[in-house]
């Protein structure tokens, strides 16, 4: 058998067959999870004023966009502020300068089919932006917002980590912050908060649909969105957790890892490997949610909660 055929009988038959015993797996591991516990539902909270923080152009969809079309819909005012151009990625061949132009007017078009009030693309240049530059620019958008959602430290990706810091230095201590997860499932052992967001669905494929340069970098993405939708008995759901500001800058520098091996794996390529995105790196939640009941206590042993 030639590679090109056993590569075609791959992608037809052995990873969808994969896909589809993960997703009965999830589904299993959702009716005894909802059997013990049940994360509360997503809700606008009566929130006014709502801030959605990303790295790259395309997290805000990826992480978050289901949960901006429901704020949207409440009538909140959603500002989206996207960090970095974007423009390391090497899709189609594009040269960075014209990526980055590329990946702004996608955004925008992503903006538009998810009802957000204003787009803020600060324009940093992916992988070499500084930190106190971004943190002047992103301060306004921060102060002024009832509720922030933002990347953290479970992650694979350096960028979002660094802009998760970036975030969580800027918070108040009261304000509430909803994590979202990208390429690295949360689990249940972090999401407390679920938002059914079956009915923005579309509105959430056409925003996806505007990314076409990341059109292959985001399967993985899909794959474990559907995972997810399966674990919590949903059409489509996004996941949350949601903490309190200082409990997030708090967590954040304890979960950085920059300076070493992400303790996190993300979804790859091929979905063989699938569970390991959330067995990896399992003793890394259980340590941060700790680290969080601890600090909501008062008590300071949560210094010690995180080691490696």
């Amino acid at each position: 058998m030639s590679s090109d055929v056993a590569r075609r009988l791959a992608h037809r038959t052995v990873f969808p067959a994969a896909e589809h015993a993960w997703a009965a797996a999830a589904a299993l591991a959702g009716v005894a999870i909802r059997a013990r516990t049940r994360p509360a539902p997503w809700t606008s909270s009566a929130v006014q004023s709502v801030l959605v923080v990303a790295a790259h152009p395309d997290d805000e969809t990826l992480g978050a966009g289901g949960t901006i079309a429901l704020h949207a819909a409440e009538g909140d005012e959603v500002v989206v502020v996207v960090i970095t151009d974007g423009s390391a990625s090497r899709a189609d061949g594009l040269p960075p300068d014209a990526m980055a132009r590329r990946r702004r007017r996608e955004a925008e078009a992503a903006a538009e089919a998810l009802g957000v009030d204003r787009l803020v693309c600060l324009g940093l240049p992916e992988g070499s932006w500084d930190a106190k530059h971004a943190a002047r620019a992103l301060r306004p958008f921060v102060d002024a917002a009832e509720l922030v959602y933002a990347p953290s430290c479970v992650d694979y990706h350096p960028e979002h980590v660094a802009v998760a810091r970036l975030a969580a230095e800027l918070m108040k201590a009261d304000q509430p912050v909803r994590v979202y997860e990208l390429g690295v499932p949360l689990t249940p052992v972090l999401a407390d908060c679920v938002a059914d967001i079956g009915p923005v669905a579309a509105r959430k494929a056409r925003a996806l649909a505007a990314y076409q340069t990341q059109r292959l970098t985001a399967t993985p993405f899909e794959r474990l969105a559907r995972y997810r939708a399966r674990l919590y008995g949903l059409d489509a759901a996004e996941v949350f957790w949601q903490l309190r500001g200082d409990d997030y800058a708090r967590l954040m520098a304890l979960g950085d890892w920059r300076g070493g091996r992400s303790p996190f794996r993300g979804v790859r390529w091929r979905p063989l490997t699938d569970p390991l995105s959330a067995l990896v790196g399992l003793g890394d939640r259980l340590a941060l949610r700790r680290a969080a009941r601890l600090g909501r206590t008062g008590d300071r042993g949560w210094e010690g909660a995180l080691v490696g």
